[in-house]
């Protein structure tokens, strides 16, 4: 089960430019990002909660002031990731370079700061246009969320 079916994706593909990973991809190849993307949203610490108890996957939300359908931004988020993991963008390394503050090369020094670290490496998504999408439905990570069970 995806956010997006594969001829919605390949429709979002058809009108967008730089989609050469998409379109050199194998059917099979297409669908397993597919469910990746699905599987990275799905993960998120999302705001709001399941809009039916027993749903297999985190949207529609409920609580968010809107009729609980899957939003389009979610959808096209998803497909972004999906573009992103074919592109080989390979998060695991992207989180590992966090760890590397300083490279050398011969007599050329590299320095980065890691100490502000971008949110879309944080929350594990490989296009910052796929963030931005989902940024409003992500909990901040630098808050703290209280809950109360009897």
């Amino acid at each position: 089960m995806n956010y997006v079916d594969h001829a919605s994706a390949s429709s979002y593909f058809a009108l967008r430019l730089n989609s050469c990973a998409w379109n050199n991809a194998t059917l099979d190849q297409q669908e397993a990002s597919l469910l990746e993307a699905t599987e990275i949203i799905d993960r998120l610490p999302l705001t709001g909660y399941k809009a039916v108890k027993d749903q297999k996957l985190r949207f529609p939300r409920a609580g968010q002031g809107e009729i609980p359908t899957v939003p389009q931004d979610v959808k096209d988020a998803c497909c972004d990731i999906a573009l992103g993991l074919l592109d080989g963008i390979d998060m695991e390394a992207e989180f590992m370079q966090l760890s590397h503050s300083r490279d050398r090369y011969a007599n050329i020094t590299e320095q980065r700061d890691t100490v502000m670290v971008e949110d879309h490496i944080v929350a594990g998504i490989p296009l910052t246009r796929a963030y931005r999408r989902l940024a409003k439905y992500i909990r901040s990570y630098q808050s703290v969320t209280l809950g109360r069970t009897s």
